[in-house]
C-alpha cells in the first residue's frame, strides 16, 4: 500500500510591488504576511538593486530569498 501524506494548505502572497525599499510598502507587506500566515512570499520588482533583497528579506522576516 502506498502512503501519501496529506499536506495542509500553503498560504502564499504574490505582489508586483513598486518600490520594495519604501518603508510604507514594507510595513504593509509584513502585516499581510502576518495576517494571512503566508509561508511563501513572491515579490516581483523589476527595478530593484542587488542589495535590496537582503534588507527586504530581513525586514519582512523571511529565512531565504532568491
Amino acid at each position: 500500500m502506498l502512503f501519501i501524506p496529506m499536506l495542509g494548505p500553503i498560504n502564499f502572497l504574490v505582489w508586483n510591488i513598486r518600490g520594495a525599499s519604501k518603508m510604507d510598502s514594507l510595513r504593509y507587506l509584513k502585516k499581510m504576511k502576518f495576517d494571512f500566515s503566508a509561508k511563501i512570499l513572491i515579490l516581483l520588482e523589476p527595478m530593484s538593486e542587488e542589495g535590496q533583497l537582503d534588507f527586504v528579506k530581513r525586514f519582512v522576516g523571511c529565512t531565504s530569498a532568491a
